[in-house]
């Protein structure tokens, strides 16, 4: 897990654990954990293409969380939400 968010530092990406999604970009990657910096907790998602999620509230600090909680991690269209970064979409329509 640790080599798949070196691959993503600078990036959104959106982590399940247990009941809560967690969405923020990906700042540090260590053997035991990774770091979300501009953190949201994400009560209901909706559809992984719509632009934002429906239900969310901002932390207040940087977020770590652990490998062993992690349940899912992916990148749907809504973790891009308020974040000046390019979606994967975008990404692949430059020349």
């Amino acid at each position: 897990m640790k080599k798949y968010f070196e691959q993503k530092i600078g990036e959104p990406v959106a982590i399940l654990c247990a009941r809560y999604w967690y969405r923020g970009i990906v700042s540090d990657v260590n053997d035991s954990y990774v770091v979300l910096v501009n953190p949201f907790m994400v009560t209901e998602t909706g559809a992984f293409t719509i632009n934002r999620p429906r239900r969310e509230d901002a932390l207040p600090s940087d977020v770590a969380i652990s490998y062993g909680a992690i349940e899912v991690v992916e990148q749907p269209t809504w973790c891009f939400a308020g974040y000046d970064v390019k979606s994967k979409e975008e990404k692949s329509k430059k020349k």
